[in-house]
């Protein structure tokens, strides 16, 4: 039986009609959208809203919800659609900003919050031209998940190892001020900035989530590191440096470990000796073998994680400075890292939820 390709044509848009119908009324029943985060590793420049500069500046009246509730309510004018607003989770600063686009101030002056303020210690609200950043100060490293429902943005405050089954924390060292080894052309915290990057585009393909100690030229203390390590239990914290002596014959990959940390099946040596080995693989280069860490390096002796710290040449030799300054040698020394993690994990050398 022949069928004509305009009755084909009805048929079909009958078919898309209902379809649409399908969903539409599917979301009018929920009336629920899914408010997508902006995880803090992909802003840059301390915050999506650079170059605008705060005005008005006021403190959020809260009203507080029985404990357990495990979320925070933001309530938004009737006017703001979902597509103007924009969550971003600074978790180096212990913040969560929610920006607002084309909300007014004085909304949030007779306002209030409402939710389990057991999550935060404070929070406030910043006009910036257009939009209105409501920052929320955290307790801990928190996870969120969000949606908007009836004008009102609840958003779900989790542990990282309530979303995630493997974590880590990469650390590029140095950043702002502290400059780290300028020698030969380098300087530390640029180097290891460009590898964390690059490394981070290796990752993202993958189902580990990632927290980064910086993504830009900011100073963060070595305190501050370990306890972003510590606060999301990462399954391995990995940290990336230069090296440098005064023999500037001297060259090649080195891995420094804690010596008092030990588990079974990972541990601070084995993931020193893997990450080591991995990169020398990849840049085909000279390997120098593992270092116990001094006393002093807080970093290493403060991780209650598996902790590694690749330092990845030496700067004062002018050949293998040559090198580091190389992007594709950098992409290299990347690429050994990203084998390594994944490595363990295939192994299945990791205890998830320590």
């Amino acid at each position: 039986m022949r069928i004509s390709f305009s009755v084909c044509v009805r048929a079909g848009a009958v078919l898309f009609c209902a379809a649409s119908m399908a969903v539409m009324l599917f979301f009018a029943k929920t009336k629920a959208i899914v408010i997508e985060g902006l995880p803090q590793d992909q802003v840059q420049g301390g915050s999506g809203f650079t170059g605008q500069e705060a005005g008005q500046v006021g403190h959020l009246r809260f009203t507080e919800e029985e404990e357990g509730a495990g979320y925070i309510c933001v309530p938004l004018e009737s006017s703001v659609p979902a597509e103007n607003v924009t969550i971003e989770n600074h978790y180096m600063d212990g913040q969560v900003w929610i920006s607002i686009k084309g909300a007014s101030a004085g909304y949030y002056e007779e306002t209030p919050l409402s939710g389990e303020l057991s999550f935060i210690t404070e929070g406030i609200y910043e006009v910036r031209q257009e939009d209105v950043v409501i920052k929320l100060f955290t307790r801990e490293v928190y996870e969120c998940q969000s949606k908007l429902e009836e004008h009102k943005l609840y958003i779900e405050m989790l542990k990282p190892w309530e979303v995630y089954d493997k974590i880590i924390v990469i650390d590029p060292s140095c950043g702002g001020g502290e400059t780290g080894i300028v020698m030969n052309g380098l300087t530390e915290k640029d180097v290891t900035l460009d590898i964390a990057k690059q490394l981070k585009s290796l990752l993202d393909a993958t189902d580990i989530k990632v927290y980064y100690t910086r993504m830009d030229d900011t100073e963060v203390s070595a305190q501050d590191r370990v306890e972003l390590a510590n606060a999301v239990r990462a399954d391995m914290f990995i940290s990336i440096r230069l090296n440098a002596d005064a023999d500037t014959e001297k060259y090649g990959t080195e891995a420094l470990y804690n010596a008092c940390y030990y588990l079974p099946d990972l541990n601070s040596v084995s993931l020193a000796d893997r990450v080591e080995r991995a990169v020398v693989t990849r840049v085909n280069g000279r390997g120098n073998g593992l270092y116990e860490a001094a006393d002093t390096d807080i970093l290493v002796q403060n991780a209650r994680v598996p902790v590694a710290v690749l330092q990845a040449g030496y700067a004062s030799s002018e050949a293998e400075a040559a090198l580091l300054a190389r992007e594709d040698y950098r992409a290299l020394i990347a690429a050994g890292i990203a084998d390594a993690v994944t490595k363990v994990y295939e192994e299945g050398s990791v205890l998830n939820g320590q």
